[in-house]
């Protein structure tokens, strides 16, 4: 017969242990999944990774624009990587900070894969471009 406390122990292993990572900007530790990971890998190539599985340093940020605005301002993404950002990964960074925002999406929002950023699309006007649901 197995006692109450025994039992409680075996539920509590198997409970799975969500992996908490900092935001460069604000120093939050949140899940793993609440943030936007940048990677650089061992080449200097720095990518926006959607998916947080792509090898090489990784940087995580909010999704927060004050904490986006912050990380550019102190260049705290290049310190993080340790090498420099492109232009290009820091509007990625922006156009899913800004659909993330849109009052019609949740937090679980990520950049499409053809690159193109809804926010842009609802601004300009654009016409033509395949809007691709995830």
């Amino acid at each position: 017969m197995i006692c109450r406390k025994a039992v409680r122990i075996l539920s509590e292993r198997r409970q799975k242990i969500r992996p908490l990572r900092t935001c460069v900007a604000c120093r939050e530790k949140r899940d793993q999944r609440e943030l936007m990971r940048i990677t650089a890998s061992k080449d200097g190539v720095v990518t926006f990774d959607s998916q947080q599985k792509l090898p090489g340093r990784g940087a995580y940020l909010c999704y927060r624009r004050e904490c986006v605005e912050k990380a550019k301002k102190r260049d705290l993404l290049r310190r993080a990587l340790k090498c420099p950002v492109p232009e290009e990964i820091w509007k990625n960074i922006d156009c899913t900070v800004a659909d993330v925002s849109s009052p019609d999406e949740g937090l679980t929002r990520r950049m499409p894969e053809n690159g193109v950023c809804m926010a842009d699309i609802e601004r300009k006007g654009l016409e033509g471009v395949d809007r691709q649901e995830e």
